[in-house]
């Protein structure tokens, strides 16, 4: 089976499955934004954010290290790498876990407005979260897109059922979304399992300490390249809590989990692309530039229809789906959108310089745009609140998503950018403007023009692109 079929195939799956999850999350907006408060989700914002940000730290990029050695590395057996991945998994789980339940007691102790004693669900929200990353990697380096499809359905489902239920109770309403977030952690690792190895138990499956600290030393930019990622698409809310309320912070989530619907598509296509990129690789170096390129330009014609379905449709949704009281996060929606087209580009390219051994090059970039990050949050969020937060979001993963290409280009060239690739991405834009400059309409009629155009334009892209050999070739076995 060829590179792009079987990368479609994988992602064509988990996106099914995230869209089924996304789903139940649209679903479940109306109720839950009328049973939940703007305060009550901004302080789950906070939670989340400092979860994912802790537990990326604590996952030290052994994700990345795993991926590149799991389909064999000079001195290792592919049992020993994950014998040595996953016992240092564990030891940070538990230790992050237990920093992250004292640093959210501490802070919320110095904030009347927040609960000290969500501090035990951070700590099993950042252990849950750094296990199920691994798991994750271990499902798509087995090819296992099935089961993890299963596995992202079944906790969405379980965490949306534990929101729905307590956010029915006054008493513990405010448990709701945090104790969601943290099952879905918890079940993900649950279904996924983790690899009962020898290597857990028996010396002689110990690694060369010399073979070891290379493979570890693969993914230790991830140490700076993810905490800086997580200022970039998280600090923001920290920044309007300090300058601003928990309750923007609250209308912005719901802006985020509106402007963030393109991220199904972006992690589906993540989840297949490293272990997909790196066999492509291995098997035919020679001429995998070339296979990589047309799946890459393929990917980004993707993203930007997305983009331009998740901008056009969002006033219609926050009015259909919302309570009134969130209704000003239609604002920040296209910014956020756009930063999630430049997110999924971030993560094409980035991939040749893991290819090369040049994650260096990665944490670089990523440092220039932290300090970016931080200087346009603390510049703007005083002045302009939400609105200035996500348009600097948009800047850090476009500023980012340019630096990432130049450097993929200069450490292995893909032939991505074509003629063909630039067209569609104008007829794009144009498709946009026949949307932006609509005059005001009835709900019902906007939704209907909106979706008439937004069609009509993604079948014309579909069909123009089965003229393309990229298509030929992901539907033809090699």
């Amino acid at each position: 089976m060829s590179f792009g079929r079987k990368l479609l195939q994988g992602a064509g799956i988990l996106l099914v499955a995230s869209g089924l999850a996304k789903a139940l999350s649209l679903l479940t907006l109306p109720y839950l934004t009328a049973q939940l408060s703007p305060q009550i989700y901004g302080e789950a914002a906070l939670v989340s954010t400092l979860i994912s940000l802790l537990s990326v730290i604590a996952l030290a990029g052994m994700d990345m290290s795993y991926s590149r050695a799991y389909f064999g590395i000079e001195g290792a057996r592919t049992e020993q790498v994950e014998a040595l991945i996953w016992r240092r998994s564990q030891v940070h789980a538990m230790l992050a876990g237990a920093v992250g339940a004292l640093l959210w007691h501490v802070y919320a102790l110095r904030h009347a407005e927040l609960h000290s004693h969500f501090a035990i669900l951070v700590g099993l929200g950042i252990s849950g979260s750094l296990l199920s990353s691994l798991a994750q990697t271990r499902a798509r380096l087995q090819s296992r897109y099935y089961r993890l499809a299963v596995a992202v359905f079944f906790s969405a489902a379980l965490s949306y059922g534990i929101m729905l239920w307590l956010a029915g109770s006054a008493e513990v309403s405010e448990y709701a979304l945090v104790s969601g977030y943290a099952a879905a952690y918890l079940l993900l690792v649950v279904i996924l399992g983790m690899p009962v190895s020898v290597g857990f138990r028996n010396k002689s499956e110990a690694l060369n300490p010399a073979v070891a600290k290379s493979i570890l030393m693969v993914g230790l930019p991830g140490i700076v390249t993810a905490p800086a990622y997580w200022v970039v698409a998280s600090s923001d809310r920290w920044f309007l809590n300090a300058y601003a309320d928990i309750a923007t912070v609250g209308v912005y989530a719901v802006a985020v989990s509106i402007g963030t619907i393109g991220m199904m598509l972006n992690n589906a296509v993540l989840s297949a692309w490293v272990p997909e990129i790196i066999r492509e690789y291995e098997s035919n170096p020679e001429e995998a530039h070339e296979s990589i390129g047309s799946v890459q330009a393929l990917v980004i014609v993707g993203y930007a229809l997305v983009c331009l379905w998740v901008c056009a449709l969002a006033p219609d949704l926050l009015a259909l789906l919302v309570d009134v009281r969130f209704h000003d996060a239609v604002r920040f929606v296209p910014w956020l959108a756009i930063g999630v087209f430049f997110h999924g580009c971030i993560h094409l390219f980035v991939s040749s310089l893991l290819l090369k051994h040049k994650m260096n090059i990665s944490a670089a970039i990523w440092i220039f745009v932290l300090v970016g990050s931080l200087t346009g949050n603390y510049l703007f969020v005083p002045d302009y609140g939400a609105q200035g937060a996500a348009i600097v979001q948009a800047f850090a993963f476009a500023t980012a998503a340019f630096c990432m290409i130049i450097m993929a280009h200069r450490c292995y060239a893909t032939k991505w950018l074509t003629l063909s690739l630039i067209l569609k991405l104008i007829a794009i834009v144009l498709g946009a403007y026949l949307i932006i400059y609509l005059p005001q309409l009835d709900l019902q009629i906007s939704i209907l023009y909106k979706l008439l155009v937004l069609t009509l334009l993604t079948l014309s892209i579909f069909f123009w692109a089965i003229k393309d050999k990229i298509i030929k070739n992901i539907f033809q076995n090699t």
